[in-house]
This record gives structure tokens, sequence and C-alpha cells, in this order.
């Protein structure tokens, strides 16, 4: 979690505090509840979460809600967006947010930091408490809402959430959801909003897009790795060695041995009888064997096998080195993004006007021609 995203958020209509996610230089992902009583460009205060103390509070507006003018809000459209109209606002130098829309059927591991009552000061300033805990998607699945377990680090009471409303909830690096209250079935059970039900909701797309943040949702699964999926590595073939190639290897031993055994029969005594050509024909084929020996002890260590293995630990290492490098130094292909430019007279039918790598395949299968 980006910790220089989270915003601490002062309603003063209502007297009620909250928290937010900053997903834009000037743009707060808040819940709608929080900014209750506050009309589209009316005023509330915000500010960045400083560990040593020193962000003061700056002014902001609601530019998008779901219903400004209804009386209660449905948890499915629990939501808001402030942007920070402070003279004095620098926003932090962070990369783009990634969202992520929550899939399958595991549980996936979440992280949140909120500003909630039970961890007020004596002296009204509201510390930080952090939600971790997992997602469950198949808890709520006909209301569409988001169910956090927190199950590490300390769960307050339940009036002791309160202010944690409007945290931003993300799995891994993707912002999933927004927290909205505590659940009644169990202590350290939240409820919070995906983005992507939010994105439904008209409005809420193009006011990110208004606002500079280009909105793309990814899949979040929280399936384990399956080791059938390990990249495959073409193992390499080395032909066999051939005829040509073998008889030249054989020519070195065999030389010596027959150097050997003509050289001590050139020795011979005057009346050898059998005893000495049988020991230079068994002293030429020693010879032959010797040699052949030491040649291989040798070559062993360039040998066809070690070199097949030599290979293709290096081809491995290049691979996955050059890999590495083309994915951004990750193992996953970056989300890119992209935007379709109109040309006059190269138009082709159906096809969408932004769209991201995710979908890229289902895009140049819509286009007509």
């Amino acid at each position: 979690m980006d910790q220089t995203r989270v915003m601490e958020i002062w309603n003063p209509a209502s007297k009620r505090s909250g928290s937010g996610y900053l997903i834009g230089d000037h743009l707060v992902l808040t819940a709608h509840h929080i900014v209750a009583g506050v009309p589209l460009r009316g005023g509330v205060e915000v500010r960045r979460l400083d560990p040593e103390g020193g962000t003061d509070w700056t002014a902001a507006e609601p530019v998008w809600l779901p219903d400004a003018v209804a009386s209660e809000v449905p948890p499915d459209t629990d939501g808001a967006l402030l942007r920070i109209t402070g003279p004095d606002w620098r926003p932090p130098v962070t990369p783009p947010v990634r969202f992520g829309r929550v899939v399958g059927k595991h549980r996936l591991p979440c992280l949140g930091l909120g500003f909630p009552d039970a961890v007020t000061r004596s002296d009204h300033v509201r510390d930080t408490m952090p939600i971790r805990g997992h997602v469950d998607p198949l808890h709520g699945m006909k209301s569409r809402m988001t169910t956090v377990h927190v199950d590490e680090g300390i769960t307050p009471s339940r009036s002791g959430w309160s202010g944690s409303s409007g945290a931003g909830l993300l799995c891994g690096p993707h912002l999933v959801a927004i927290v909205t209250t505590e659940m009644s079935l169990a202590p350290g059970v939240l409820e919070a909003v995906p983005v992507s039900v939010l994105a439904e909701l008209p409005g809420f797309e193009e006011t990110l897009h208004a606002h500079g943040v280009h909105f793309v949702t990814e899949e979040v699964d929280g399936a384990p790795p399956d080791p059938d999926d390990e990249p495959d590595y073409t193992p390499v073939a080395l032909p066999p060695p051939s005829p040509r190639h073998r008889l030249r290897k054989l020519l070195a031993p065999a030389a010596a041995g027959t150097t050997t055994t003509l050289a001590l029969l050139a020795f011979s005594p005057p009346a050898p009888g059998v005893t000495w050509p049988v020991g230079s024909a068994l002293s030429g084929l020693l010879a032959g064997w010797s040699m052949d020996w030491f040649r291989g002890t040798r070559a062993a260590g360039d040998g066809r096998e070690a070199a097949v293995r030599r290979l293709r630990e290096t081809v491995r290492r290049e691979v996955g080195r050059r890999r590495r490098q083309l994915l951004g130094n990750d193992d996953k292909a970056i989300n890119v993004t992209f935007v379709t430019l109109p040309q006059d007279g190269r138009d082709a039918d159906r096809a969408w006007p932004r769209g991201d790598f995710a979908g890229i395949a289902r895009y140049l299968d819509a286009l007509r021609p």
C-alpha cells in the first residue's frame, strides 16, 4: 500500500471524520455517507497522511455523488469523488493507481488504512489503524458487495470502526474497494463497495477521465498458481555424431595400438615363440584403450551431455532475464491502455473508443473489417 495516498477527511457540516484514498493528483475516492449533507461543489477538508504530523488540512469539494438528492444511499452506491482545491496542495509523486476486480472463489489477502474512532488520541487527533485480513468473494454475491474479514492485528469494537469508512482496500497492488461499514455478523467483518460496482453508476468513469485518471479494471484471482503453468523451455537437442566423426574418434586409439604392436614385434628376439606376438598384441590393445580413456577423461567436461546442460541453463537464464526486463522488471505483463484515434476513410466498424492489453484480443476480434 502506498501510504502517501491515504487521506483523512473532515466534514464540517455533519462534524464527521472519515478516510479516503488519493486516486489522482487532485482526486480522492471515499464513501458517500462521509460527506453527507455536502452538495456538489460544497466544502470539505482533507489532508494526506504524514507520519511526522506536518500535513495541514486543505480544501476539497465533491465532484461526483451517486445521488445528490437522495436521503438514503444504497450500500452498493456508497461512494464519492472529491477534488482537492486548496492552493497549497502538492500531490505526491507516485505511479498511477491500478484498479482491480476480485474474481474466482478463493480468499484474497487485503490491506487498508484508516482513521477510526478507536485510535483517537486525547488531543482529538486520529491515529491510523490498518485493516489486515482477507476478501471472501463467495460472501455476499447477491449484494455485489465485498466482505472483509479482519483476521490480523487489533480488531476494535463495532463503534470503534467509525472513521475508517472510505478507506481504500487493496489486494496486492490493486485498489478493489472502499470500506463503508462494519457488518453485524461478527466482530471484524467489514463491508466494502467494489470500485467496479461504482464504475457502473452514471458519471463515475466520466469524472475520473475528466480529472486525468484512466480507469481500467484488472481481474484479481486468489487461486493458487498451477505448477503446470510454469513456462516450459524447449529442450536443446543435438544430432547424433556422424559415422565420419566416430571414425575420426577411433583413429587415435587404433593408431596407438597398432604402433605399439608393430614396435614390439620389431624388437622381438630370434626365436620368440608364441608368447612374444601374443604379448605384443595385448600391449597394443592396452595402449589403444589407454589412449581412448585419457582422451575421454579430458573431454568429459566438453562431452555432449555436459554441453547440453550448459547450453540449456545458459538459454534458460538468458530468456528469463530478457523476459523479466521486457516486463518492466516484473513477472507479469503490464496492462497497457490505449485510446482509439479515428482517421478519415480508415475507420473500422465496432471499434471501441478505448481499451487495455487484457482485452486486446476481444477488441481486434470485434473489428469489421
